[in-house]
């Protein structure tokens, strides 16, 4: 299962996340689980948008699970890290956040793993002369969440 998505049904052409309950509520909750949907979701135009990595995105949503201490608190940040027109994934994510809070050691292996944290958007660019990075704003915030997340744990 690579998250490579099979041809969509018939009919699904208005619900770019025809996925989540055709696909992803029947599979398992494992640790690799939460990474291959987030690699279906940044595929799919809704996630597109997103410019992460599927790991990276899992570690982001690993973190909000773990730290969110009431189910509104926890639907809310969802939302603010997916977005509104999400709203399908984010009830996935939800519909899972006790398997999710069960696997510590899936969070730890993902903050871990050197592989997540690769920066896929500077891979393939050139690594000479004076190196400019255009961020939008919701990578601006989310890079400084990443940060302030980092001190906290120092």
């Amino acid at each position: 299962a690579n998250g490579a998505l099979e041809a969509a049904p018939p009919g699904s052409e208005d619900n770019p996340l025809w996925w989540i309950d055709a696909v992803a509520r029947k599979e398992k909750t494992t640790p690799s689980w939460l990474v291959l949907q987030c690699s279906r979701f940044l595929q799919c135009p809704v996630g597109s948008r997103m410019h992460m990595a599927p790991a990276e995105l899992a570690r982001e949503i690993m973190q909000v699970v773990h730290k969110s201490t009431t189910a509104a608190m926890l639907q809310s940040s969802l939302i603010d890290l997916l977005g509104v027109e999400s709203f399908e994934f984010v009830g996935l994510v939800i519909s899972r956040q006790t398997d999710l809070l069960s696997m510590k050691v899936a969070l730890n292996e993902l903050e871990n793993s050197e592989l997540m944290s690769v920066d896929t958007r500077s891979a393939g660019r050139p690594n000479y002369g004076c190196q400019i990075v255009v961020r939008s704003e919701e990578d601006k915030r989310l890079e400084r969440l990443r940060r302030k997340e980092s001190r906290k744990k120092k």
